[in-house]
């Protein structure tokens, strides 16, 4: 999508594909493992999609592939999924555009395939079922942390009690402390007292 920080991401499919083989024709190198290089690229070979050239495609190939990736040829590049790119399995390609495949490609077809619209039925009840189990674990997950929390408070509130509690009761003993103290004090001053009167 960028070659040497001019991006592309703007330009048609059809002006994409066109840089991206000849800047790859430019530079071979980059199809050759090297120490600069250490994986080679290849481009992905890409046709007209047009009825008669998809015939032949298929006819002439002698290596099974998994699928055609289909582009809007003039939509822009587009992040995520989009409506303006599919991917179609051989045996869907026979069934949406009318034409004959081999029938070592056709033997990839699911036992539970029966259609195409089918399929995407199933692919969007799948969806929403993931969807659905990943809204519950979350909400799952955000009441445990709240019980935990809840549980949390009461231990710290517990916590502050009980050296509310401890403060009290010290307090306690200091005031009781300082009364004995006081006592002794004014005993002493009568013993002084008593002392001096005999003296005197």
């Amino acid at each position: 999508m960028n070659w040497k920080d001019h991006p592309v991401y703007d330009s048609d499919t059809d002006f994409r594909f066109f840089w991206m083989m000849s800047k790859m024709q430019e530079i071979p190198e980059v199809g050759e493992v090297s120490k600069l290089n250490p994986y080679k690229f290849i481009p992905l070979q890409y046709h007209s999609c047009k009825k008669e050239n998809l015939e032949e495609l298929f006819k002439s190939t002698t290596t099974q592939f998994d699928g055609c990736l289909f582009y809007h040829k003039q939509a822009h590049y587009t992040f995520g999924a989009s409506p303006l790119v599919v991917w179609l399995k051989p045996y869907m390609v026979g069934e949406l555009l009318g034409i004959e495949i081999p029938d070592c490609m056709l033997q990839q077809k699911p036992a539970n395939y029966s259609t195409y619209a089918a399929h995407m039925q199933q692919v969007k009840d799948r969806k929403e079922h993931f969807a659905k189990e990943l809204e519950e674990k979350k909400a799952h997950r955000k009441q445990k942390r709240g019980q935990d929390r809840s549980k949390q408070f009461k231990m710290d509130v517990s916590r502050e009690c009980d050296v509310s509690d401890t403060s009290i009761s010290n307090e306690g003993n200091i005031s009781k402390s300082s009364v004995n103290d006081s006592n002794v004090s004014e005993d002493m001053e009568h013993q002084v007292v008593a002392n001096g009167n005999n003296v005197t």
